[in-house]
């Protein structure tokens, strides 16, 4: 046999492997309908991560900053995520909506539109709200305790 035909076989060997381990790669794909996107909050974004991968969903983005992560999860993935005792909680991830338009007026408020010609969009800005929990309430006037 000729190196031409050698070669000729080796290709066609080559692509018949390569055609059978993508077609077994499909037939082990989720065979489950109704995949949704979840939200899905552990101690921390590694642990939820693993978790996701444990009962079989795909991890389609980090959120370290709120313990999570976003998944593709099934429904019956779901169930036994939320049967899990270290799952803190699994969220339909959705859009959601402001009950007013405060984009369009706050801009305005601040005079963001000087800082935006300026190049200053903020992108690279994290911001961090401090609550102590207190209403500036009359009833809560006198109750500060200073403890130095």
């Amino acid at each position: 046999m000729s190196i031409a035909a050698n070669k000729s076989t080796w290709l066609t060997v080559t692509g018949t492997a390569l055609t059978l381990i993508a077609a077994m790669n499909l037939m082990c794909a989720k065979t489950e309908e109704g995949s949704a996107s979840y939200i899905v909050r552990a101690d921390s974004a590694v642990q939820a991560a693993r978790l996701v991968g444990y009962v079989g969903g795909e991890v389609t983005h980090t959120l370290a900053i709120i313990d999570s992560v976003a998944a593709t999860l099934t429904p019956g993935e779901v169930t036994r995520l939320k049967a899990h005792q270290s799952v803190r909680q699994v969220t339909p991830d959705a859009t959601v909506e402001t009950a007013a338009d405060a984009y369009v007026e706050f801009p305005a408020l601040v005079d963001a539109a000087v800082v935006h010609s300026e190049g200053h969009t903020g992108q690279t800005v994290t911001l961090a709200v401090v609550d102590n929990g207190r209403a500036a309430t009359a009833d809560l006037q006198n109750e500060w305790v200073d403890l130095e």
